[in-house]
């Protein structure tokens, strides 16, 4: 599926959902983290050395009591190293990557209690489920210095030998599944903590999907990818020169990436700010409402 059909898709469907609800608030806010990922440089399923300070903005319209839309974009990174795991087999392969990640997303919010009316809770959880697209751009640390892996075509994209591996493109699309909680600490003023996986539809995070290329081939079209493509002997100089055809990763599975993190927004709809009859219809007032 493309990425513009996907995301079309998405777009039509959550539209569909806000054009039969009525805007209750909307909000502003902004996004503090952390970001991770999981594919062939991660031999655990959140592997804490490689979490990186991720932060955004986003927008959320209040439809109706039960289900919410957010538009967000986030910056975070993610890497991994397999410097991590002395000791395992995976630590002569010696690879290691870090991009930059950026996305931009549209949730559905289904809250799980009702949130933010009269005589009801100031806090509630909900689940979320999105469309997204991002941009990243693997590269590895050789000699001092980072170098954008994908216009190498480490595993052999882009010679004859292999006309069925292609470079992979540099955008693509995401599923955003997760959860949260919301708390309106103030009259106009609401924390959120939010964490959500990324579902993708590429293998290529960590430029890193398949069995290795013809390193000789490679290296005569382009000596830095095949550093790049084979670093064991970096690792282990008895290592042999060509591994043609073992496995560099797994293409069973694509790879995932993750946020995580705390959200604060402010109410801006005018509703609030003039009318303060509707706005005490929407927010508990003290000695009317409750927690939990």
């Amino acid at each position: 599926m493309k990425i513009q059909e996907f995301t079309l898709g998405c777009l039509l469907l959550l539209g569909a959902v806000v054009s039969k609800g009525q805007n209750q608030w909307t909000e502003f806010g902004g996004f503090f983290g952390v970001s991770n990922y999981l594919g062939e440089l991660q031999q655990v399923e959140f592997e804490t050395s490689e979490i990186h300070p991720a932060y955004g903005v986003y927008m959320r319209s209040q439809v109706n009591r039960s289900i919410a839309i957010k538009m967000h974009f986030y910056k975070g990174t993610i890497s991994g190293n397999d410097a991590n795991y002395e000791g395992l087999l995976v630590r002569e392969r010696n690879l290691n990557f870090e991009s930059p990640l950026y996305e931009m997303g549209l949730q559905l919010e289904i809250t799980l209690m009702k949130f933010g009316e009269r005589q009801q809770r100031l806090a509630a959880p909900y689940l979320f489920v999105g469309c997204g697209i991002f941009h990243f751009n693997p590269q590895a640390y050789y000699q001092g210095q980072w170098i954008a892996l994908q216009p190498l075509g480490t595993e052999g994209q882009g010679l004859p030998e292999y006309p069925e591996r292609v470079k992979y493109s540099l955008v693509q699309a995401s599923l955003p599944l997760g959860m949260g909680f919301n708390f309106m600490i103030q009259k106009k003023v609401v924390l959120g903590f939010e964490i959500g996986f990324r579902k993708t539809w590429t293998d290529y995070l960590d430029d890193i999907s398949t069995t290795y290329p013809d390193i000789k081939q490679l290296e005569a079209m382009n000596p830095i990818a095949a550093k790049l493509s084979y670093r064991t002997p970096e690792y282990d100089d008895q290592a042999g020169s060509n591994p043609e055809g073992l496995d560099r990763g797994s293409s069973d599975d694509n790879d995932l990436y993750f946020f995580g993190g705390v959200t604060l927004g402010i109410v801006l709809n005018k509703q609030y700010k003039n009318d303060r009859r509707n706005y005490r219809k929407l927010v508990p007032q003290p000695g009317r409402g409750h927690l939990f």
